[in-house]
């Protein structure tokens, strides 16, 4: 970083609002026309695969007259940054690259992106004005239960708060005891998590004892999923807060893309003067007028090492003029255009089942909803925790209601599943809300072909034990029958998971903490390797195999991974 940069930040006041927040909408069109023609520019003569796309698509940057001429130029998808693993949509070299964050997907190549030390520096500055604009100021002690590591959500909360001047506690996810633990005792006014898991910390403030209504604080900054209004109105009465929703994606920086006034609490504001945004038809990529729903795309403005360009989202929302600032809104992402139900012909987003069950008394907000097929038609269970303990009579009763309002608003029928208080799956993340089965007689006719073989679990463990010297470290002190037995094993506990079998979910939470012991040596991405392992044996067994079969398996074993790496 220049003399000059370090002066600017020293004497910057983060506490007050910059002046690009409140300029002229002309101002601010005029610095972004500015900044994406060094963007396209940048891209276009240092980054291969952009030339390569631009060449294809028949553009160069100075086609880009006006702003409405990015319309142009091709999309960025998921897919693009996998093919190009690790480091091949970088514009800078590798010297220049002070920090790479990845997603941590179970089945993939993770997406990799990378950060100059300016891209540090102006991510810092965006999630503090974010903290700011959530009414966080310098003086504040900030408890950040993201996660830390390859995500980008600890890390870029911290240097934002940082940044901002605040007081910060690097907590990190999970030990839920022990978060609470900590917000008694050092009682923050800030606290940065997903709003699924503030409920779980909500709940052991409950089983402690604890009235959050005594503590410091008054402000909620909830991202990295998808949230609705009523959990919104949840979270502040049960909590005495401000909740305030922060939007952002590795790809195109990380938390600090878009927030939430708190003046207004209207939808985050998109810092436009960094990220261009446009709403397109996620069918036919064609840009539409702001106020109209489709998916968002982002192109970023300033960033050096990874400069994304139409990067599609998948985030179902729309673009809503500016009210606390000059720069556009975005409304409530009411869910994702690869996460979308299609339950007999209706389209349901999950956020849309949890707006009836917020609106449903005696009902909590943990819940999943379990999509099945019975012959030719896909049915749907919604499977809901009730606050209290409830009779036969008022269970009966407040299935009815819930069934009725899903009917009604969302426009499907529905089984309603009502559970006993604490007996739904808390997460420590993001949660898991759709458990669909659809896909369930698939893998389980494909498993029968396999397991029809009797070397099918001989082949899958010389593959494993061969694929890496982890692999061989994990099965170091036993012998080999008993490996094989471990393999077997931990296939049958991995199938179970999804169904939400206690001893199941016990014994993968068992192993996973066993395995995350120091100096066992077990990584949490050698489930990655053995789900990869498994599927070349099956494609070798299975002579229907085929990218259907494919994704059942993934599908089918995805739960059980997910909650084996959350053990760690």
């Amino acid at each position: 970083m220049s003399r000059e940069q370090n002066a600017k930040q020293e004497k910057q006041d983060y506490n007050q609002l910059e002046a690009i927040e409140t300029a002229s909408v002309e101002e601010l069109r005029s610095l972004q026309l500015q900044r994406m023609r060094a963007t396209l520019e940048h891209a276009y003569n240092n980054s291969p695969f952009y030339k390569t796309q631009f060449d294809e698509a028949g553009v160069h940057p100075t086609d880009l007259e006006t702003l409405a001429d990015l319309a142009k130029f091709p999309f960025t998808t998921k897919k693009d940054l996998r093919d190009n693993y690790p480091f091949g949509m970088f514009a800078v070299p590798m010297e220049d690259v002070v920090r790479v964050h990845a997603s941590s997907g179970t089945t993939g190549k993770p997406t990799v992106v990378g950060y100059t030390q300016n891209d540090i520096d102006t991510w810092a500055d965006v999630v503090a004005r974010s903290i700011r604009a959530a009414g966080g100021r310098s003086k504040d002690i900030l408890h950040n239960a993201y996660g830390y590591g390859l995500f980008t959500g600890g890390l870029g909360a911290h240097y934002g708060a940082e940044r901002l001047g605040c007081t910060v506690i690097p907590m990190s996810g999970g030990q839920t005891e022990k978060q609470v633990q900590l917000i008694k005792d050092f009682n923050p006014d800030i606290m940065m998590v997903t709003p699924s898991y503030m409920l779980n910390i909500a709940d052991e403030m409950d089983r402690q004892g604890i009235d959050p209504h005594e503590l410091n604080l008054r402000v909620g900054i909830f991202g990295a999923e998808p949230w609705t209004g009523s959990m919104r109105k949840e979270l502040e009465s049960r909590l005495g807060i401000d909740a305030i929703d922060i939007y952002g994606l590795s790809e195109v920086m990380g938390p600090g893309v878009a927030m939430e006034c708190l003046e207004t609490k209207d939808g985050p504001t998109i810092w436009e003067d960094h990220f261009y945004p446009e709403i397109i038809n996620p069918e036919t990529g064609e840009v539409v007028a702001d106020g109209e729903e489709g998916e968002l795309v982002f192109t970023s403005l300033t960033k050096e090492a990874l400069p994304i360009i139409r990067y599609r989202t998948r985030d179902l929302t729309r673009l809503l003029p500016g009210t606390a600032r000059t720069m556009r809104r975005m409304d409530k992402i009411t869910g994702r255009s690869d996460d979308m139900l299609i339950i007999r012909g209706v389209n349901v987003f999950p956020t849309q089942i949890e707006e009836q069950i917020l609106a449903t008394d005696k009902l909590s907000p943990h819940y999943q909803i379990e999509v099945s097929r019975e012959g030719n038609l896909d049915k749907m269970q919604v499977h809901v925790e009730s606050e209290i303990q409830l009779n036969e009579r008022e269970i009966e009763s407040t299935s009815n209601e819930l069934q009725h309002k899903i009917k009604t608003m969302v426009g499907v029928s529905t089984r309603i599943s009502i559970c006993s208080p604490d007996s739904m799956p808390r997460s420590e993340g993001k949660a898991v809300r759709v458990i669909d089965n659809r896909l369930a007689p698939v893998f389980s006719k494909s498993l029968e072909r396999c397991l029809a073989k009797e070397d099918f679990f001989d082949s899958f463990y010389q593959r494993f034990i061969n694929s890496s010297d982890d692999a061989k470290a994990m099965f170091a002190n036993t012998d080999m029958q008993n490996q094989k037995k471990m393999l077997q094993n931990s296939l049958y506990m991995m199938i179970a998971a999804p169904s939400g079998l206690e001893k199941a979910s016990t014994h993968i939470e068992h192993i996973a903490k066993s395995h995350s012991r120091a100096g066992y040596g077990v990584k949490p991405e050698l489930y990655d390797l053995w789900l990869d392992c498994l599927l070349e044996t099956a494609k070798e067994y299975d002579k229907e195999y085929e990218p259907v079969v494919e994704s059942a398996w993934k599908q089918t074993l995805e739960a059980g991974i997910k909650l084996m790496k959350s053990g760690y």
